[in-house]
């Protein structure tokens, strides 16, 4: 490990508190499928998410390849701006976590990174591949998890469909556990990525990142925040999507599970920065409308997808404005 500097600690520091509401707030998210449909007690739940949470973050890199080193040019520059994307995805998440929504800590981050980066370089931020696979994965990426829960509750109705329900229901909570676990290994490689790839943009790792590698000081300090995290997460994030927008049946909480964990796994390895959030919200929705009418409950559904439309601006205009701050103080 390279000797560090106070700004380097302090970068460590923000990534770390970042990483911990990030595993506190997401993480718990995706394991809310196992809670409402009672394969696990809310405490199993999370100090399981929160082991597999932080193996799944000690793998991977392509995702966090594209956080820091396709959005903004790595240079003398970076430090700030790093500082400046993490504390705006720490007010957003705050704000939007004290108004009761489960906003998306990654995309607040990755909003923060663009508009720091505004500040920084100008609007060819905009232009850059990494942005655009940013724009892609907000939309694609619960799209896809919404389809693949569709389509996986519509075919396991199709085969089960002549099975006794209690032992149909008894195998999915089973196999229930295993993807409840891939699911947190999922969120831990994809988002715990878009960390390192921040903290290494600031830390002026970009020729580490180059070889697909992250420094592993990096990587163990996001692993331990996010596996932290989880583990002191609260029920009432759990309810907010497990249990209000949708009551869970094994089927629809396998289907949840398999289809979100099959994307975040694809699509951190391909190094698409989907959002663990959205990917899980996404899933829910496309199960709910695979099953009965009117099973969503869409007046909560509504200002999820609301905070999902201004969390990538928002906390582009917090992140710029950061970085404004920095110019003007002494």
């Amino acid at each position: 490990m390279p000797e560090l500097t106070g700004t380097a600690v302090l970068i460590l520091v923000a990534g770390f508190v970042f990483a911990f509401t990030n595993g506190w707030a997401d993480a718990v998210r995706s394991i809310s499928t196992a809670v409402s449909t009672r394969v696990w007690s809310p405490l199993q739940a999370v100090l399981l998410a929160g082991v597999a949470n932080a193996l799944g973050a000690l793998f991977g890199s392509e995702v966090a390849r594209v956080v820091g080193l396709s959005i903004l040019p790595p240079g003398p520059d970076a430090p700030p701006v790093a500082l400046a994307a993490l504390f705006a995805g720490l007010l957003w998440v705050a704000v939007a976590t004290a108004s009761g929504f489960p906003v998306s800590s990654s995309h607040a981050l990755l909003g923060g990174l663009v508009g720091a980066g505004l500040a920084r370089s100008g609007w060819g931020v905009l232009a850059t591949k990494g942005f655009k696979l940013v724009l892609a994965a907000a939309v694609l990426g619960p799209l896809g998890a919404g389809l693949g829960g569709w389509a996986l509750l519509a075919l396991l109705r199709a085969l089960l469909g002549g099975q006794p329900v209690g032992l149909v229901h008894r195998w999915l909570r089973h196999l229930q556990v295993l993807s409840a676990a891939a699911l947190c290994a999922g969120h831990g490689t994809s988002d715990g990525q878009k960390v390192m790839g921040v903290l290494a943009l600031g830390l002026g790792a970009a020729p580490v990142l180059a070889r697909s590698e992250v420094p592993a000081h990096v990587r163990l300090t996001v692993a331990i925040a996010l596996g932290l995290g989880t583990a002191v997460g609260g029920w009432a994030v759990v309810r907010s999507l497990g249990v209000r927008v949708l009551h869970l049946d094994p089927p629809s909480g396998f289907a949840t599970e398999t289809s979100s964990a099959a994307l975040l796994l694809l699509a951190a390895a391909t190094g698409a920065p989907v959002s663990a959030t959205h990917a899980v919200t996404g899933a829910i929705l496309g199960v709910g409308a695979a099953g009965r009418t009117g099973i969503v409950r869409w007046g909560l559904a509504g200002p999820v997808l609301w905070v999902w439309a201004v969390t990538l601006p928002g906390a582009a205009a917090v992140g710029y404005a950061l970085v404004r701050l920095q110019a003007v103080l002494p």
